[in-house]
């Protein structure tokens, strides 16, 4: 069965059954019989609402929630704390202080909550995304311009489960000037989430990932009447997002519709082919319809994207120092960096494995090197005092030597 889900704002779950790192990055040739196109019969009918409703939808079902309303309460809440500053970076701070002060808003993250504007600023709890909903629709009542973007971070493996975790998050962008933009994100303070590579989203596209969550909500109630819908809606804004074609083949899948399931899945991968989400899923599909052989091409496809992460082989590399293999740490730190170079968390691990190993001054060039490239303040100064234990080891070990 189709077990994975794409989510954007919180972490999901995509059920993967293969721990091992190839390392191969050789061509992967599709067995014969394999499907390479969409028959686009089932296509019109998952778009339609066939294969989950049994009948065409009508496109009065269709949710339409207006996500950045803002209401008298919210009018007011500017006009007080926002309003009275002149600059638009103290209207942006002073914003930004209100919305998460505990004596004013006191809003909390909660990774669960999808919600609109006024939905979070009611609720008092957001996910990234919702609180990009909050944080826009109240910037722009202040009059700035304000966007969202979405920001590809480091994906997370569970090696003994055989289970990975994608993040997909939302922050918001404040135009300041012509030369300097402001970001703001609720989760900046977490430094176990690796940010990489950030883009521009449209109102629309943000809008379909919002849908896009709630239809994964309703997925998890079992109600897949109002999670395909929502679906529906999401693509309606953003028809080739391919990570909301992976969750309809999810949708499918549960409600036994498997042709069209294979559909979803092979469509989202021809908008994306490293669409891992949909990858995974099309392997678990034909093994568990026993067509063992295209199985083990979709799982080849996911290890070959495996092999070229360095976060695969920075969670690889983290089991081996835990289970004392800090040769095999070693090796792998060393191809991960040969895949990124300014990531300060493969150089801290690399300075503890060469300390595990007894080699002191390569640990101290190591964790120097984590200390140029680190993303945040937090993570400099927390490098830096452990640099200074290092240096003062290092200098009692040459004086009693």
């Amino acid at each position: 069965m189709v077990s994975g889900i794409a989510k954007k704002g919180i972490s999901l779950l995509i059920l993967a059954g293969w721990v091992v790192l190839s390392a191969s990055c050789a061509t992967v040739d599709r067995p014969e019989g394999a499907a390479s196109t969409v028959d686009a019969n089932l296509l019109d009918e998952i778009l339609n609402g066939v294969a989950v409703l049994g009948r065409r939808y009508d496109p009065d079902e269709l949710p339409d929630e207006d996500i950045l309303q803002v209401d008298q309460g919210m009018r007011e809440f500017v006009e007080r704390h926002v309003t009275p500053y002149k600059t638009r970076t103290g209207k942006v701070s002073n914003l930004l202080r209100a919305v998460l002060s505990p004596g004013v808003l006191g809003l909390r993250y909660d990774d669960t909550q999808t919600k609109t504007a006024i939905g979070a600023f009611q609720a008092q709890r957001a996910n990234c995304l919702a609180f990009s909903n909050l944080f826009i629709a109240l910037a722009r009542e202040a009059g700035l311009r304000a966007y969202y973007q979405d920001v590809l971070v480091a994906p997370e493996w569970e090696l003994s489960s055989g289970s990975m975790t994608l993040r997909r998050h939302v922050n918001v962008k404040i135009k300041i000037s012509r030369q300097y933009d402001q970001v703001v994100d609720i989760s900046r303070a977490q430094n176990n989430v690796i940010r990489l590579e950030s883009t521009k989203l449209s109102d629309e596209q943000a809008f379909a990932q919002y849908y896009n969550n709630r239809s994964i909500d309703f997925l998890h109630l079992k109600d897949y009447e109002q999670s395909f819908l929502f679906a529906r809606k999401a693509l309606l804004l953003d028809p080739d997002a391919a990570f909301i074609w992976s969750n309809l083949g999810v949708i499918l899948s549960r409600v036994d519709k498997l042709q069209h399931a294979e559909a979803a899945l092979l469509h989202a991968v021809a908008l994306n082919s490293e669409e891992q989400a949909a990858l995974a899923n099309l392997a678990s599909m034909y093994r568990a319809q026993g067509q063992i052989e295209t199985a083990e091409y979709y799982d080849q496809l996911v290890k070959r994207y495996r092999a070229k992460n360095p976060y695969y082989l920075l969670l690889t590399a983290r089991e081996a120092f835990h289970n004392n293999d800090f040769e095999s740490a070693l090796n792998l730190l060393r191809r991960a960096l040969t895949l990124k170079q300014d990531e300060a968390l493969l150089h801290e691990l690399k300075s503890r494995t060469h300390l595990a190993m007894g080699e002191r001054l390569s640990a101290i060039k190591s964790l120097q090197r984590a200390i140029e490239v680190a993303e945040t303040v937090s993570q400099q100064e927390q490098y830096g005092e452990r640099l200074e234990l290092l240096y003062d080891k290092n200098k009692t070990s040459s004086t009693d030597s």
